[in-house]
């Protein structure tokens, strides 16, 4: 399965209160033939094997931030945060990830299927679904990943309903500073300022 090394890596507006947060995401992609972009996910994102894929999150104004990926395989991970517990700590301003680290790329197989991931984000932490993440990654029974996905798909559905937020792009470079001379090389992210909630499910379609 494509992403399957992430493991080794890794109801109203009124709910989230009204301050201003924001973060920034990519999905960031090399063709076969090395070019490198990010990707929009204006619709399904058609991609196919032997191309590369690495993510990038940063933390910008108060944002928490949750990003799972729903595989072809059926099989469910938490990408982002690092640890379920991961915002009971003191987190520095503008944390940055690149997933997976350094000058590293996620290589994607044959195949065939949707890759879904659920990015989701608010001005508060979402406890609930840390707890049940908590939970699932101590078990992994396919009863508590069904309750986990449910609550995925309702927390983007009430998340998405409850948002007022703005879009810009920014450029980044394609890999992690100072690790070699490919980090000259800049691609587009969405930075997210928002009031309220975020949430996106982005499909990756392997062809």
């Amino acid at each position: 399965m494509i992403i399957s090394l992430i493991l080794l890596q890794v109801s109203s507006g009124a709910l989230f209160g009204g301050e201003r947060w924001s973060f920034s995401w990519a999905f960031l992609h090399k063709s076969r033939d090395g070019q490198v972009s990010s990707l929009d996910f204006e619709a399904e994102q058609p991609v196919s094997e032997g191309e590369l894929l690495r993510l990038y999150l940063e933390l910008h104004d108060g944002a928490f931030v949750y990003l799972y990926l729903f595989d072809s395989q059926a099989d469910l991970y938490l990408v982002f945060p690092p640890s379920a517990g991961f915002y009971s700590g003191e987190i520095p301003t503008g944390y940055q990830s690149y997933i997976p680290p350094g000058r590293k790329w996620f290589t994607l197989d044959g195949l065939k299927g949707t890759e879904r991931f659920y990015l989701l984000a608010s001005g508060e932490r979402l406890i609930e679904l840390e707890r049940l993440t908590e939970t699932f990654l101590g078990d992994g029974n396919r009863e508590l990943q069904a309750r986990l996905l449910a609550k995925l798909a309702e927390t983007a559905d009430r998340l998405s309903g409850a948002a007022s937020y703005e879009v810009d792009r920014i450029p980044i470079p394609a890999v992690a500073a100072g690790t070699g001379a490919d980090s000259a090389e800049y691609v587009n992210a969405h930075k997210i300022s928002a009031i309220g909630g975020y949430g996106r499910v982005l499909d990756l379609v392997n062809k």
